[in-house]
């Protein structure tokens, strides 16, 4: 009878293992109430974004590449990009940029100016539910030369 219930101990220490690697593999961002801003903070933005492993940034040529990025914030814009930035989608990555907010200002997943978009990523992007307007990307000009966009307003 000790070999069965010792048995029973080892396959629950086993699955609640399997369970808890599982978990801290697929959460990599939590969410937040803070934008994140390349233009005034490109390391806290890179942090916000779930570290150097989700994103980079290449400052003397504009680019931040994305791997997989899933960032959620309360804040009126989830991402403040720099004019002229590219945005390259890493090769077979899904990215996810949400801003959740609902108070009385804009909102928008991103926002920038004169913004490329390429990769042969996807990036999946969500403005929240404000009282005034809401935008998946607030740009003046968007080019997009390659990769899966959406974007999604309210």
């Amino acid at each position: 009878m000790k070999k069965t219930m010792r048995k029973k101990v080892i396959a629950v220490i086993l699955v609640l293992t399997m369970v808890i690697s599982f978990m801290s593999g697929t959460i990599h961002a939590e969410s937040t109430t803070e934008t994140a801003d390349f233009v005034t903070d490109p390391e806290g933005a890179i942090a916000l974004l779930g570290g150097a492993d989700y994103a980079e940034y290449d400052n003397v040529n504009k680019e931040i590449t994305l791997y997989g990025v899933n960032f959620s914030t309360s804040a009126p814009v989830a991402v403040e990009l720099p004019d002229g930035v590219t945005l390259v989608l890493q090769s077979g990555t899904v990215n996810r940029i949400i801003s959740t907010y609902a108070g009385e200002y804009d909102s928008c997943g991103i926002q920038g100016t004169n913004l490329t978009i390429c990769g042969e990523g996807s990036i999946e992007v969500t403005g929240g539910t404000s009282d005034y307007s809401s935008r998946g990307i607030s740009a003046s000009s968007i080019t997009i030369t390659e990769g899966e966009v959406t974007a999604t307003g309210g």
